[in-house]
């Protein structure tokens, strides 16, 4: 399957994807080598003339199955239905708003920053930071917790 991205020429293979690329020596394919975020993401970058964009390699997926959605329209999000960031099969992702994609976790009261959960409780209408964690659980926890203490 192959498209046009951004003046690039790309294709999509056994779920890798490949840029074209002309030189003197010869035109070949090579494989986009994507890097890891701290947010778990999948990252490329393209270029078109000179200047690069990011991509994140879930987009481009669903990009490659779905040409007439729009990949540079940054209010709709694609979503990873079992919330794996890595579990990048087409079957796993889905078009969402931000406000849908919020009601996929589990964890009520914590989010996941800079490679680590936030906890936080609204109390009054602010917002009480309740610390960072290294687990889902945890932060959901400390959550909890408040919540018995100040609801």
């Amino acid at each position: 399957m192959e498209i046009e991205l951004y003046g690039n020429h790309l294709k999509l293979e056994n779920n890798e994807i490949y840029k074209y690329k002309k030189n003197k020596g010869g035109n070949y394919w090579y494989k986009i080598k994507f890097t890891l975020n701290n947010k778990g993401y999948l990252n490329c970058s393209l270029f078109n003339n000179k200047v690069g964009r990011l991509f994140k390699f879930h987009r481009l997926i669903y990009y490659f199955y779905n040409q007439e959605w729009d990949i540079f329209n940054q209010e709709l999000i694609i979503d990873h239905i079992n919330r794996n960031t890595l579990d990048n099969s087409i079957d796993n992702l889905r078009v969402v708003t931000k406000q849908e994609n919020n009601f996929n976790t589990d964890a009520k009261g914590c989010y996941f920053h800079k490679g680590k959960w936030i906890a936080e409780i609204t109390i009054n209408r602010k917002k009480k930071y309740l610390g960072y964690f290294l687990t889902e659980e945890e932060a959901h926890n400390a959550y909890l917790q408040a919540k018995k203490e100040y609801h």
